[in-house]
């Protein structure tokens, strides 16, 4: 019903360009989807803190985020790393079988749920690599804290969001979907190169005020006054 009822709207707002995109299968009237990124960030960050050996995650435990293949990829990267820790922000439905497999796969001493976090900066501050592994989001508000606070981003090249956060790669990492494989030498590849993987951070940051709350909030006030 979806469908149909948005080609009836004057305009639909998408939090990325992706999404955006990703509409124009079913809209009729292309000139109707209009991206507006959230208006998410107070203010940009502008200290630094000493970092730990944490790779850090949050989101809900769920599917779409696919921690199963962020917790294997993981065990491959521990291999070499036994001194990390994975910081696991987040509560969901897949709780009991994350920590299961984390258990199975031996590293349950090196993993670590937070459960539901409501100040995670206070984690953010001090890991060393940021890890998204979904294989869908809408834009990924982690990405931009991450970015925000300084943390190189390891990210999966998912619909959508990461690519447009991360500059198609020029600040950040990104891989495929569902490669344990893949993602642990991505990460091992942002240790390995820690100096290179803040540059990164740094160019993405460059332009983290798209999606400062005053800015984004006046950009939907001037869109949505066109049709009053």
């Amino acid at each position: 019903l979806k469908y149909i009822f948005f080609n009836f709207f004057d305009a639909i707002i998408t939090n990325s360009y992706g999404s955006g995109k990703s509409l124009e299968y079913f809209i009729f009237n292309k000139k109707k989807i209009k991206p507006i990124y959230n208006p998410y960030l107070k203010k940009i960050n502008k200290k630094t803190f000493k970092k730990k050996n944490y790779l850090i995650t949050i989101g809900r435990l769920r599917k779409q985020k696919d921690q199963k293949t962020l917790i294997e990829a993981f065990k491959i990267f521990l291999e070499k790393n036994r001194n990390y820790k994975l910081m696991i922000l987040g509560h969901g439905s897949l709780e009991k079988k994350l920590k299961k497999l984390s258990k199975n796969l031996n590293i349950e001493d090196r993993v670590v749920f937070k459960g539901w976090v409501k100040n995670t900066t206070t984690y953010l501050k001090h890991s060393k690599i940021f890890v998204l592994s979904s294989v869908y989001e809408g834009l990924g508000n982690v990405l931009i804290d991450a970015v925000n606070y300084n943390i190189p981003c390891v990210s999966t090249n998912c619909p959508s969001g990461p690519d447009e956060i991360l500059l198609n790669g020029k600040g950040g990492y990104l891989v495929k979907t569902k490669s344990p494989k893949l993602l642990a030498e991505k990460i091992q590849y942002s240790i390995n190169n820690y100096s290179y993987s803040l540059k990164k951070n740094l160019r993405a940051k460059k332009k983290i005020n798209r999606f400062l709350i005053l800015k984004q909030t006046k950009k939907y006030f001037d869109y949505l006054s066109k049709f009053y």
